[in-house]
């Protein structure tokens, strides 16, 4: 005849589920949570059945199995001792990723996070660090620096360091990361300058499509060699959002026509395509869209305040340029 043996160390899992759901002795349980022959579950069942705190210490400081540690952590009133249960698991539970990553998400510090973020094995752990973070410089640094492409993106979901965003914009080998970059993006002097210094067409474009600052698109425009791009902030700076031209924009970006017509107008012979793009692609467009938003009021009103800036005509620079459009004659 065999010796008795509990239902929740039996072979029948109902059962034993049921029969460690009855058990409210303190000691019992404590038994059963450090009785290795027991099933893990069966175990951990135990441990979350615990109120005795030097019990639950014991275990969250010195049982080797991960999962019932974090059980015992979790029920601790001693936060400082579960903190370093939490840091201890989610840097030293080798192969179990599943208890580091539970681990990780239980963490308080930031510089044990921060550890776990840039140099843990597997990238889900990597990925529920970065979720914890809060220091930019790490967040960055991983960002830009991650093997796997999922923990770069979370990197940069969380990332709100402007510079460091442009940065990535910038540098990153990959597109998905610099378009997750340009997303984030709001500073307009930081989407200008990856809408003028980016090498990829589609990211200046992405930049540029975002930005609103009158003398970065003004700026943009003069500068800008991509056809598409460049009449698409030509439309920003005529319509903006509202419908209507914005005056202020078109101002600054005639200034800045007509300033490069007085620099350069002694070289037209070399530069004459140029000056002939810049009329077609950039002048009379603008006094088209005021001809129809304003009349040749509107145009007026436009030209004077232009004027205003030189002490010199601006006949030849914009003047002869606007002829035949509407009512404007010379």
């Amino acid at each position: 005849m065999g010796l008795f043996k509990p239902a929740w160390k039996g072979e029948n899992s109902e059962k034993a589920y049921r029969a460690i759901q009855r058990i409210k002795n303190q000691d019992k349980l404590s038994r059963i949570a450090r009785d290795s022959s027991v099933w893990d579950v069966i175990r951990n069942m135990a441990v979350e059945r615990l109120i005795d705190q030097a019990v639950l210490a014991d275990i969250a400081k010195n049982n080797s199995n991960s999962m019932l540690r974090l059980s015992a952590a979790s029920r601790l009133t001693d936060q400082t001792l579960a903190q370093k249960t939490y840091a201890d698991v989610a840097k030293n539970a080798g192969y179990l990723g599943q208890y580091r990553e539970a681990a990780v998400r239980k963490l308080t510090d930031q510089t044990v996070i921060a550890d776990v973020a840039k140099n843990d094995k597997e990238s889900i752990v990597r990925s529920a660090a970065i979720e914890k973070l809060t220091d930019q410089i790490v967040i960055a640094d991983v960002a830009k620096n991650d093997k796997e492409s999922f923990v770069r993106s979370a990197a940069i979901k969380k990332l709100t360091d402007q510079a460091a965003l442009a940065d990535i914009a910038l540098t990153a080998q990959e597109w998905f990361d610099r378009s997750k970059a340009i997303e984030k993006l709001t500073d307009q002097a930081m989407l200008a300058k990856v809408a003028k210094n980016s090498s990829n067409i589609s990211d200046r474009r992405s930049a540029g499509e975002k930005l609103t600052d009158p003398s970065a698109l003004a700026e943009l425009v003069e500068k800008e060699t991509d056809d598409s791009i460049r009449k698409m902030l030509l439309e920003k700076i005529n319509f903006q959002n509202t419908g209507q031209p914005d005056t202020y924009v078109i101002i600054e970006t005639l200034y800045r026509e007509c300033r490069w017509h007085f620099d350069n107008v002694e070289n037209y012979d070399i530069l004459k395509s140029e000056f002939q793009r810049r009329e077609n692609e950039i002048i009379r467009p603008i006094g088209e869209k005021l001809n129809q938003a304003g009349g040749i009021d509107l145009m007026r009103k436009v030209y004077e305040s232009v004027q205003g800036c030189f002490d010199r005509s601006c006949r030849s620079a914009l003047e002869m340029k606007w002829n035949g459009i509407g009512d404007w004659r010379m």
